[in-house]
C-alpha cells in the first residue's frame, strides 16, 4: 500500500510494456511461492534451519550470473558465500528427532528455489530493454503477489473456521500475508 501511494505521489505511470507485465506476473508468483514455502517450512520444522536454507538461496542468482551473464562474484561475495556454506555444514543435525521431515524438506526446497528465483527475475528484467520500467514492474508484481496471497488465504480461512481456530489466530496469518506483499 505504501509503495502504491508513493508511486502515485511521484507521478509514476502504471502503464508498462507487455514484457514487463508478464515479468510482473512471474515475479509476483515467485514472491508469493517463496513466502508461502518459507512460512510453511517454519511451521513444519526447525525455524533456524528453515531460515538458513532460505538464505542459502543467494547461490541461485550467483550461479545464474556466472553461467548466463558471465558476471563473476567479487572476493567479498565469495567469502560471504563460503561462510554461508560453512554455516550450513556446521548446522547439519544427524538427530532423528530434529523436526526435519520430507514435508519440511520439500517446503524448505520450495522456499530456497523461490527466493533464489526472485533474484533471477530481477536480473532478467533489469538487463532487458525494459529496465526503465522498474517502478511499474515492482508495482504490478506486488499487486499480483497480493492477488496470489489472497487466493491462498481464502481456502485457509475457510479451513481455519471449520477447524475451530479462533479469529485471532487466522487474523494474524491474514495480517502476515498482507504485510509480506
Amino acid at each position: 500500500v505504501f509503495f502504491a501511494v508513493a508511486i502515485i505521489i511521484a507521478g509514476e505511470s502504471f502503464i508498462v510494456s507487455k514484457y514487463t507485465l508478464i515479468s510482473a506476473v512471474i515475479f509476483g508468483f515467485v514472491t508469493t511461492a517463496s513466502q508461502y514455502f518459507c512460512l510453511l517450512s517454519m511451521k513444519l520444522g526447525p525455524m533456524s534451519f528453515s531460515v538458513l536454507f532460505t538464505y542459502l538461496s543467494a547461490l541461485i542468482p550467483t550461479v545464474f550470473g556466472i553461467f548466463y551473464r558471465g558476471i563473476y562474484p567479487t572476493a567479498i561475495q565469495i567469502i560471504g558465500l563460503v561462510f554461508m556454506i560453512i554455516t550450513f555444514l556446521l548446522s547439519i543435525d544427524s538427530d532423528k528427532n530434529s523436526g526435519m521431515s520430507v514435508k519440511w524438506f520439500l517446503a524448505v526446497a520450495g522456499s530456497f528455489l523461490g527466493m533464489g528465483l526472485i533474484g533471477v527475475c530481477q536480473t532478467v528484467h533489469q538487463t532487458s530493454s525494459h529496465a526503465s520500467e522498474i517502478n511499474g514492474l515492482l508495482f504490478w508484481a506486488f499487486v499480483f503477489a497480493f492477488i496470489f496471497f489472497t487466493i491462498l488465504y481464502i481456502p485457509y480461512s475457510i479451513k481455519a473456521k471449520k477447524e475451530g481456530l479462533k479469529k485471532k489466530e487466522y487474523k494474524a496469518i491474514d495480517w502476515c500475508s498482507m504485510t509480506l506483499t
